[in-house]
């Protein structure tokens, strides 16, 4: 097995694209005026589709063992650290 598949790839340029045009749009508008409750939904549906995306990858392509990886729980403990920071933003906004 590959451990540098395209999927990776794919994602990685994906968020690059999505971030070069979040760039380019602060040139047209001002940050601040952004709503933080749609900043927070629209990580969420993000954050979503990554995780049910790996699971489903994993689920497919993985032994049956029921171990958890580190590569897994080093994932999904960023989306949530994430997760809880840009709450925490929300909240004392």
């Amino acid at each position: 097995m590959n451990d540098k598949p395209t999927g990776s790839g794919w994602l990685a340029v994906a968020f690059g694209v999505l971030f070069v045009c979040a760039f380019v749009a602060t040139f047209f508008g001002r940050i601040a005026d952004l709503s933080p409750e749609w900043i927070f939904r629209i990580w969420l549906i993000c954050a979503a589709g990554v995780l049910l995306g790996w699971g489903r990858q994993r689920i497919k392509i993985g032994n049956p063992s029921s171990v958890i990886g580190q590569e897994t729980l080093n994932f999904v403990v960023g989306v949530m650290g994430v997760t809880a920071a840009i709450l925490a933003l929300l909240i004392h906004s």
